[in-house]
């Protein structure tokens, strides 16, 4: 339903059946993420009869079932005398964030964009790389496609800023900046997780009223050191064109940092395994993008659409995103690029160590292409940068 709907900003799934009761009995549907069963909240059930339940469709739970996700699958309605009755034909499409209110006032709100407070020009977010990211060019070349994808597609305006180094403290933290960057940084006994995105609110901004909560940013932490998941001898492999198969061992580096962006874009998982929000990349599995599965975009223009509405009570000082149109100043939506090749160039740096202060650099290169040089310290600092040249093969 639209985004001022009664209840406010939701979808409301509506059963009609006989012998519910009058009391309030349990929903128990399937969770996105891992499969398993779960129970729908209290707060998530609007009304109970004995012929109707409707039901304000959440996308997250609250603990103990925190971090579960209703997904696509089999639902079960159990009433207060526990008898139940099961279908199988529940389809959700696809899912928005929601962010819990404080217990004071407790309510799930639906995620919206707005613009991160550094932006000046118009746009949503600005996403800085860390050097592990921007100095691997396999990386940061997807990274920058996956960006573009998702801009020509939706019209969401990210940014891609210039490069930085992103300290433990600033991982993950709701600081109204948005950080890309390598890490092993993940929870105690996380040995599947690729990749992990953190959306965060900005500072006592949301819409009670309408039932809206507000982010403005988000960061993804990419796994470091891919040895440390059970998964053994697993490695990226870094092709844009998503028809490219992959081999038994490889995951897609470029379908794994769009399905974060989806996070980045508030949409959480689905049980639809060819959808770019499907919770699993197995390696030599399936390739995925945003119009892999009917819905993914369907979902995004959904929080395009509602980011834009103009709410007039909202506690935000962060004025609303600009977006830009679908398809406009990109490659045609749905377009891949070439592979990112590991063999485009091959290069030779002496003497090592540098004696004298002196250093030579020669390339040789495989096809005609812009090249820049930059040095930095142990930092990450760029002490010295040598403007882009077109440069001819050899």
């Amino acid at each position: 339903t639209n985004a001022l709907s009664v209840p406010a900003n939701s979808s409301i799934f509506t059963i009609i059946g006989n012998g519910f009761g009058i009391t309030q009995g349990s929903i128990q549907l399937t969770d996105a993420n891992q499969g398993v069963s779960m129970i729908l909240d209290d707060l998530d059930i609007v009304s109970w009869t004995e012929n109707k339940i409707t039901i304000k469709m959440p996308s997250a739970m609250d603990p103990p079932q925190q971090g579960l996700t209703p997904g696509s699958g089999p639902f079960t309605v159990t009433n207060n005398c526990s008898s139940s009755a099961t279908m199988s034909n529940l389809q959700i499409d696809y899912s928005i964030k929601n962010y819990d209110l404080p217990s004071t006032q407790p309510e799930k709100l639906r995620g919206n964009i707005i613009r991160e407070p550094a932006l000046i020009s118009p746009g949503s977010y600005i996403f800085y790389c860390d050097t592990s990211v921007s100095h691997d060019p396999r990386a940061y070349a997807c990274v920058k496609k996956a960006i573009i994808t998702w801009n020509c597609n939706t019209g969401v305006n990210w940014k891609l800023a210039g490069d930085t180094v992103v300290t433990s403290t600033m991982q993950n933290g709701a600081d109204g900046v948005s950080y890309i960057f390598k890490s092993d940084n993940f929870t105690v006994g996380d040995n599947t997780s690729l990749m992990i995105t953190r959306t965060h609110l900005a500072a006592s901004c949301w819409d009670v009223v309408d039932s809206f909560a507000f982010s403005n940013d988000a960061d993804i932490n990419i796994r470091q050191t891919l040895s440390n998941l059970i998964i053994p001898n697993v490695q990226w492999n870094y092709d844009t064109s998503v028809v490219n198969q992959l081999s038994i061992n490889e995951i897609s580096f470029y379908d794994a940092i769009l399905h974060e962006l989806g996070h980045a874009h508030l949409l959480n998982h689905v049980n639809e395994i060819h959808s770019l929000m499907y919770a699993d990349a197995s390696p030599g599995g399936i390739r995925r993008d945003i119009l892999s599965g009917p819905y993914t975009l369907s979902g995004a223009m959904d929080v395009i659409n509602t980011s834009l509405v103009s709410l007039p009570n909202n506690t935000c000082n962060n004025p609303v995103f600009l977006n830009i149109p679908p398809g406009s100043n990109c490659n045609p939506i749905g377009s891949g690029v070439p592979t990112v090749f590991e063999n485009e160039y091959s290069l030779s740096v002496f003497p090592n160590p540098i004696s004298n202060g002196a250093i030579c650099i020669s390339y040789q290169l495989n096809k005609n292409a812009n090249v820049q040089f930059k040095v930095v310290d142990y930092t990450g600092k760029e002490v010295i940068k040598i403007n882009d040249e077109k440069k001819s093969l050899g």
